[in-house]
This record gives structure tokens, C-alpha cells and sequence, in this order.
């Protein structure tokens, strides 16, 4: 089995998220972000976390967005959006309030909130 292959197999699993064990573990992923921000403060494990965070919601946005493209320019692709996202959302919550660690994981979910409902609102066009 070549690598292509395997992230294939890695980006259909997140993609299809049909117990939403995928979008569960974002959310687990924002949780643990901000568990970091508060506790750990630790840098390694606060850049494990962030790509987890980056990587499952940017396959989520990029499928949604870009599924025609080959799979490394979809999810760079979806990578991009969801900063773009994420620049929107913390935007909107630093001119409604104060952007602190306990609102910035409120943008952190939002996001990852909207990658997955895009997500699936695509994977529901497409099968009906």
C-alpha cells in the first residue's frame, strides 16, 4: 500500500464521519487547546493539539470546497480556508467582546463547528 493510498484512506474516514467520531475529536482537540492555554502550557503539546485542530477540519473544508483537486492541494487548500475562517471568527468575537483565551477556544469551536456542517452539508449534496 503506497502513501497516497493511505492518506486517502485517512482523508475518506474523516470525510465520510458518519458517527462523527471525527468531528468529536476536533472538538476533543479544542478542548485540549485550551486546557494548554490554562494548565499545561506546554509548546510541544500545544503544537500536536493545533495540528490535529488544523489537519481534521481542514480535510472537513476542503472536501467541502475543493473536492476536485488532488488530495495535498485539498487539504492545503482547506488548510488556507480554515485560517481564513478562523480569522473571521475571532474578528467577530474580539469586536463583540474582549478576545481572551476562554473566548478565543469560542472561535476555536465555531470554526470547527462550521467545517463539520459544511462538511456534511457537501457529503449530503452529493448523495442525493
Amino acid at each position: 500500500m503506497t502513501s497516497s493510498q493511505i492518506f486517502e484512506r485517512a482523508e475518506a474516514f474523516i470525510v465520510n464521519d458518519r458517527k462523527l467520531s471525527a468531528t468529536l475529536v476536533s472538538y476533543a482537540s479544542v478542548f485540549l487547546v485550551l486546557a494548554n492555554l490554562t494548565l499545561v502550557h506546554s509548546p510541544i503539546f500545544g503544537v500536536i493539539v493545533a495540528l490535529t485542530y488544523l489537519l481534521l477540519n481542514g480535510v472537513f473544508v476542503g472536501h467541502a470546497f475543493f473536492r476536485k483537486e488532488r488530495l495535498l492541494l485539498r487539504l492545503l487548500l482547506g488548510i488556507l480556508v480554515l485560517i481564513t475562517f478562523l480569522g473571521l471568527a475571532s474578528w467577530i468575537t474580539m469586536t463583540a467582546y474582549n478576545l481572551d483565551e476562554t473566548r478565543s477556544v469560542i472561535a476555536l469551536f465555531i470554526v470547527a463547528t462550521l467545517s463539520s456542517l459544511t462538511n456534511k452539508l457537501e457529503t449530503w449534496r452529493q448523495r442525493g
